[in-house]
């Protein structure tokens, strides 16, 4: 699987992906975005009223036959993916970690945290693992971050860096 695919798939698993136990997708219409920077995109995303949680997707750096250097068409493709989730209320910001305000029910994406939408980003990566024979990993979760938006809503975001080996063809 070369890198344009590689992302179509995560993209697409992503935009697929369910609640647990439920038929209502986790990420909206137009909330995964393969976007060529993750803090312009988040900013662009958060300015023009995409859908939270969401998703964002960066081609990042490749490597050449990382290991023994003998096989120029085996690439190992990194990629960075950026979720956040914007939760109304509290002083804090605990409602946009751990999920407040749930007023979709417990099957909707409206009032979820951090936490429990990176739950189902582990659970659709393990889908793309099993359905189309990729081995795609996350190698690092960067530490949390967030931003303070009026009125008394925070911005929580988290980085997930992928890897998966992959052709140049």
């Amino acid at each position: 699987m070369n890198e344009s695919a590689l992302l179509a798939a995560v993209q697409d698993e992503l935009e697929a992906q369910t609640w647990t136990g439920s038929s209502n997708v986790v990420f909206g219409t137009g909330s995964v975005l393969i976007v060529p920077d993750l803090a312009q995109g988040l900013k662009w995303a958060l300015e023009s009223g995409v859908r939270t949680p969401l998703a964002l997707i960066h081609p990042a750096a490749a490597e050449s036959d990382p290991e023994f250097n003998e096989e120029p068409d085996f690439i190992r493709f990194s990629f960075p993916v950026l979720l956040a989730t914007l939760v109304p209320g509290g002083a804090v910001g605990e409602e946009a970690v751990m999920g407040a305000n749930k007023t979709g029910g417990s099957t909707a994406s409206e009032g979820r945290g951090i936490v429990e939408v990176s739950q189902e980003f582990y659970n659709a990566v393990g889908k793309l693992n099993a359905l189309e024979a990729v081995t795609l990993q996350v190698r690092q979760v960067a530490e949390q971050g967030a931003a303070f938006k009026e009125p008394q809503s925070w911005i929580v975001y988290r980085i997930y860096m992928l890897e998966a080996f992959g052709s140049a063809t």
